[in-house]
């Protein structure tokens, strides 16, 4: 696998020709849809174990959100991300989308940071994920 081959820079369609048809479609959406929320052009960075080769987003200093990752596992394309603390002041985990709640709470918190991470699929996930990272990163 590509993905996973840290001495073999990936290209985007390298990574898609791992995934199966529908996760390589809802991967490339959430690669668009997390550029858009953002504000930011993705980066394809070796992570190391267990993410591998990931695609990290940007966002501005001022945004709740440190960086946000798009992950091509082949097996679970998924969306991991940085939450600071004081977004969660501003919006209390309860009030968010229900389908986040699970990643929320399997959340590691480090150093006033909550590392979140979510599988993109089923596709109706990807809207909730995106709605949260385009308002932490464009905070009111």
């Amino acid at each position: 696998m590509k993905w996973a081959n840290k001495f073999d820079h990936p290209t985007k369609k390298a990574l898609l020709a791992e995934m199966d048809k529908e996760q390589g479609s809802l991967f490339d959406k959430a690669y668009q849809e997390l550029a858009d929320a953002t504000g930011s052009s993705p980066s394809l960075t070796w992570m190391g174990l267990p993410w591998c080769w990931s695609y990290a987003y940007a966002c501005p200093s001022s945004a709740l959100i440190e960086t946000v990752y798009l992950l091509p596992d082949p097996n679970s394309p998924k969306i991991a991300l940085s939450i600071r603390s004081t977004f969660f002041e501003q919006n209390p985990p309860d009030t968010l989308h229900k389908a986040l709640h699970a990643g929320i709470a399997s959340g590691v918190l480090i150093n006033h940071q909550t590392w979140c991470q979510w599988e993109i699929a089923p596709p109706e996930l990807l809207g909730p994920i995106v709605d949260l990272i385009r308002s932490a990163c464009n905070p009111k």
